[in-house]
Order: structure tokens, then sequence, then C-alpha cells
């Protein structure tokens, strides 16, 4: 009847002599359950069919899984009951759910950060152009600014080749003539009498002399000196030129003036006290049976080489428009006075190279007019007196 007993704390030596514990088994109704749950607590491993394993994907790494068990510690001594050790736990093996918000907002992180540098390198050249153009105006202005300097000094200060120190500079030249125009300009105005005209007469004679020294010193301006680079400012620059056309159109009317007063000069006529003699050779002739003599225009004589002879004295003659000369009897020389021709004519020559010396004069004067170099002046000193703007280039 004590059979159980014994037995039962016979296989728990024996266990305890091959160091492991074995189960009972013996099976009772209703202690099947037991038996499992203190093998699950004892971390015994139950012989139970493993189930299969679900297919996994092939990105995703196998988890490691724990030991299926440990052996029991072995009974300390004096004591019959089995020490119960910790659990190991096991990693789950459920697949990792990603919250769909942050999955959408990872995959437009991938575009966002390309438009964001797109839009920032947009807005940095569009301020390099802005700024760009800023310095580029600037720098345009300051080139306005010397340029209007450079004209300044080369209008005020530039002096002509043919122009001395003590002569002045080209715009005093030119000032100084011009002033002198329209002086006699408005002396002419005043003469109402016939006196006072023919004074004015004799006074536009002298002037010509003064024209012909003016024009003798080339004073004028010319372009290529003026703009010898790039022109910045086309305002400035239709002013400039236009004075500068407009003092080579006055030196152009005074050299015309100049000419005319030569021209008068030439044709002044003989002197009143004075007789001008031509000679005429004269050589008989018949014209309808009548006799005639004949003359032709002497050109010139060489009264250093006369030679005697039987017929006379020969004189050597040049004829008008002849290609050779000859030796002439002197007898056949005739002597005539042309000082009243001579007179005459010139009076007529001078009276319409006057006429054109008045006509130009007029217009030297109206030319002058145009001259009006404050105007010019006090644009260039608007732009002329500005600060220079900070650029970077």
């Amino acid at each position: 009847m004590n059979d159980g007993p014994d037995k039962k704390q016979s296989e728990q030596s024996q266990g305890k002599s091959s160091g492991t514990t074995q189960a009972p088994t013996e099976k009772k109704a209703g202690g099947g359950a037991n038996i499992d749950d203190l093998k699950a607590k004892l971390g015994l491993s139950t012989r139970k069919p493993k189930p299969k394993p679900k297919p996994k994907p092939k990105t995703e790494p196998k988890p490691q899984t724990g030991p299926a068990g440990v052996r029991p510690p072995a009974r300390g001594p004096g004591q019959g009951q089995v020490q119960q050790q910790p659990q190991v736990s096991q990693l789950p093996q459920e697949d990792i759910k990603i919250d769909e918000e942050v999955l959408q907002s990872l995959q437009g992180s991938k575009w966002r950060w390309p438009v964001v540098v797109g839009i920032v390198a947009v807005f940095t050249l569009l301020i390099g152009v802005l700024f760009g153009k800023i310095m580029r105006d600037r720098k345009i202005d300051n080139r306005k600014t010397e340029e209007a300097r450079f004209l300044l000094k080369y209008l005020e200060h530039s002096r002509a080749p043919k122009l001395t120190v003590d002569e002045g500079t080209t715009l005093q030249v030119v000032e100084d003539f011009n002033k002198k125009v329209h002086d006699l300009a408005d002396a002419f105005a005043k003469a109402n009498t016939p006196q006072k005209k023919q004074a004015m007469q004799k006074a536009l004679k002298d002037f010509l002399k003064t024209t012909r020294k003016f024009v003798e010193k080339g004073a004028y301006f010319t372009i290529d000196a003026a703009f010898p680079d790039v022109i910045y400012n086309q305002k400035v620059a239709f002013k400039v030129v236009q004075f500068i056309n407009d003092v080579k159109d006055f030196y152009r009317v005074a050299l015309e003036l100049a000419k005319e007063g030569a021209t008068l000069n030439a044709v002044v006529g003989p002197d009143p006290t004075k007789k001008e003699y031509r000679y005429v050779e004269i050589e008989a002739t018949k014209q309808n049976n009548i006799p005639l003599n004949k003359g032709t225009w002497i050109q010139a004589i060489d009264w250093d080489h006369v030679r005697k002879s039987r017929q006379g004295i020969l004189v050597p003659v040049m004829p008008l428009g002849a290609k050779e000369g000859y030796l002439l009897p002197s007898k056949n020389l005739t002597r005539i006075d042309i000082s009243p021709i001579a007179r005459a004519k010139a009076s007529i020559y001078q009276r319409s190279i006057f006429v054109r010396v008045a006509g130009l004069f007029n217009a030297l004067k109206n030319q002058g007019d145009k001259l009006d170099f404050p105007a010019v002046k006090k644009l260039l000193e608007h732009y002329a007196h500005r600060e220079m703007l900070f650029t970077i280039f």
C-alpha cells in the first residue's frame, strides 16, 4: 500500500544523482494541465509539435529567439525544492508597422529639398542681378561725372597748337574775336549818314586784317579731342557737339571773310597820285584799203638788254599771249596811261567784292550769336560738381 511514496522518493533520488529531473509518469484525471503549467514554470520544454513558421520578407532579417529552456539548478543541501529561474523574454516576430503620415512626410521630403534649394538659388540670382544693375548704374553715373569734368576742362583750358600762352586759351580767343565782330556790327547799325557809312566801310576793311590774324591762329575745337572714348551722357554730348560745330562754323565763315579781304586788297587800284603805263606794239596795216595802225599789248619788256642797230634801238619784248619774245624797234612801241581806266575798273571790282565782304561779315555775326558757352557750362557743371558714388568695380 505504501509503495507509491517510496517509489516516488527513489525516482527523485535517482534524478538527483543523474542531474536531471524526470516528469512524473502518472496521469490523473484533470491533472494534465497542471503538469504542463508546472513544466512551464520550471522552464522545461514540452514536446508539442512546432508550428510552421510564417513566410517572412526577404529584406527583413530573422529575429533571434531565446533558448527553449534552461536547466534547473541543483538542489541545495537539505532541501528538496527546485529554485524557479526567470524566464527569458522572446522578441516579437510581428511585422513593424509605420504610421502612414510619417511615411508620407518622409516621401515628400525627397522633393522638398531640391525645390527649396532652387528657390534659394533663384532669389540669390535675382538679388545678384539687382545688385549688379545698381552697381552698373552707379558706375555709369560716375562715368558721366568724369566725362563732364573732362569736357569742362577741355573747353575752358585747351589751347590750339598755334596759340601761345600770352594769347590765351582757344575759348578766350574765340570769345574776344566774337566780341569785336558784334561791336563792329553795332557800329554799322548806327551809321545813318553817307559820311558815317563811308567811315564804317574803311573800318570794315581794317577789320579784315584782324580776321586774317584770327584765322591764322586756328582757334577751334574738335569732336575727337572732346570725346576720345565712349560717350556716356547723350544729353551733354548733344550740347557739347553742337557748340563745337558752331565754333567750327564760326571759324569757317571767318576764313572765307579773310580770303575775300585778300582779294579786295589785291584790286584796290592804282595810286591816284601816280600814273600807271602799259606798252603797245604799233604795226601799220590796212582795213578796207584804209591805212591803220594795229596795236598788240606787250606783256613784258627787258630794258636791261636793249641793243642798238642801223634800224635804231631794238628792245626785247614779250607780246601778250605769245610763247616767245623778239626784238622790236623802239619806234614801234607806244606807251599808254591806263590809270583812269584802272581806277574805274578797280572801283567796280571793289564794290562787288565789298558786297560779298559785307554779306560774309553779317553771316559771321549771325554765327557768333549761336555761340552760347554759358548754357553749355551750366549743364556741364551740373554733372561735374556731383560727388562720386561708391561702387565695387
